[in-house]
């Protein structure tokens, strides 16, 4: 996962509508608000892919870069009420886009 944290990290450092954030440590260490916003930067809107479709890189994100501890949640999804608050939650609809991203 590392090496597709630092692929997305430079891509959206060199990115004009973010320059240089979120970085690869945004997105792993810090307050869980920081990493719940940079989560929220990357992921909103955008679907979650195995691989990314050539020229879709604005809207498809890979699933690959997402941390060890995450969980889909949506219409159709079994959902758990257990509490992790370091786990990254991510809300997707039923097209795997992006709804709704959180720590829980």
């Amino acid at each position: 996962m590392s090496a597709d944290l630092d692929e997305l990290a430079y891509n959206l450092s060199t990115s004009e509508s973010s320059p240089g954030w979120p970085t690869a440590a945004d997105l792993q260490h810090g307050s869980l608000e920081r990493r719940e916003k940079a989560w929220q930067h990357v992921l909103m809107g955008k679907k979650i892919v195995s691989v990314i479709e050539k020229g879709m890189e604005e809207t498809q994100v890979a699933e690959s870069i997402l941390p060890e501890n995450h969980r889909f949640i949506g219409v159709g999804l079994m959902e758990l009420m257990d509490y992790d608050e370091d786990r990254l939650t991510i809300d997707v609809d039923e097209n795997k886009v992006v709804r709704k991203v959180s720590f829980r």
